[in-house]
């Protein structure tokens, strides 16, 4: 996998010796020490600590600040531990990261609840066949070994179906993103180690969803079974509680789903302070000017142009 960049979601694609910059990107220049356009990364040495660094570059910094104080006065260095994600940004993909995962896992709740569910009432259409297993002689260990078997090729089915959803969507979304107008460059490869959590959950909801079952067979009598005509009191609770569960849960589901679409319309609804209607908005690229003053003058030149447009009522410019 060749480096990218060291922020998810904003990929290089170019990589160029700082003394060619000048050369392709326009006003660059790495001796203007106003323009502070470098970003540094460095690696901590062994037994290091950003605190350490951060002292140490504070130092630096106070010197490069005695040194041109025309352009380093009030600059500080920041230490930030490099994750992935931007420093500023990084609180918010937390937060929105970890309410992503509590809904996943709410929908695999519902989901066990559910498969449970059907488990639990087949079991019971099955309990005077297994009954007279037992009573054949057929061991506890092999009926729980059957029904356990049973629930993991369900789950197994299962995860080989989310598996090649999961391929064929990762594609189409990583194409969207490239796709928007920030061009976020957020590569959704296939990672064994999600495959491992996805087989490793398969594996413990299959287990709980078969074990429950068997536990409850094998209480109950075989000759009691036989004789008895009606479900147990236990079969009707537990059947009570796993509805009761997945009603929850969904329930629980609908109202978060329903709080995400009222914020998204209040954020649409949001005053951004300016009047957005008719609003046209580009950008202007200018060739490298002579100095910054013949700039100002064709932009101020390009603006008069623009207000004489009909149905121009007012322009401004702005630098990013």
């Amino acid at each position: 996998e060749p480096f990218r960049g060291h922020f998810i979601g904003f990929p290089v694609d170019v990589w160029l010796p700082i003394t060619t910059a000048d050369l392709f990107v326009r006003g660059f220049d790495a001796d203007d020490r106003a323009s502070m356009p470098f970003e540094m990364i460095g690696r901590l040495a062994e037994g290091g600590t950003a605190a350490g660094a951060q002292e140490a570059l504070d130092r630096v910094a106070l010197t490069l600040e005695a040194q041109h104080p025309e352009t380093h006065r009030g600059h500080g260095v920041g230490v930030t531990p490099t994750t992935g994600v931007d420093h500023s940004l990084q609180s918010v993909v937390t937060a929105f990261v970890l309410v992503l995962s509590v809904l996943a896992l709410v929908v695999l709740v519902i989901a066990c609840l559910n498969v449970g569910s059907i488990l639990l009432v087949r079991t019971l259409a099955r309990e005077r066949e297994m009954a007279v297993r037992l009573a054949l002689g057929a061991g506890n260990g092999r009926l729980v070994r059957q029904l356990l078997t049973e629930s993991l090729i369900l789950a197994g089915g299962g995860m080989v179906l989310g598996i090649g959803l999961a391929l064929f969507r990762n594609g189409r979304l990583g194409a969207l993103f490239q796709n928007m107008a920030a061009g976020l460059g957020l590569a959704l490869p296939f990672d064994g180690r999600v495959l491992m959590l996805s087989a490793s959950t398969a594996a413990l909801a299959a287990g709980l969803s078969g074990a429950a079952p068997a536990m409850y067979l094998l209480r109950r009598p075989p000759a009691a079974v036989l004789r008895s005509r009606t479900q147990s009191g236990g079969a009707a609770r537990a059947r009570a509680v796993l509805v009761v569960g997945q009603v929850g849960a969904s329930v629980a589901l609908a109202i978060t789903t329903g709080l995400f679409v009222r914020a998204l319309a209040t954020g649409l609804d949001t005053d951004p302070g300016f009047d957005a209607d008719l609003l046209a908005t580009f950008v202007v690229e200018q060739e490298q000017p002579a100095s910054m003053e013949l700039a100002g003058a064709s932009l101020e030149a390009l603006l008069d142009d623009i207000a004489t447009l009909p149905g121009v009522t007012a322009v401004s410019v702005a630098n990013t």
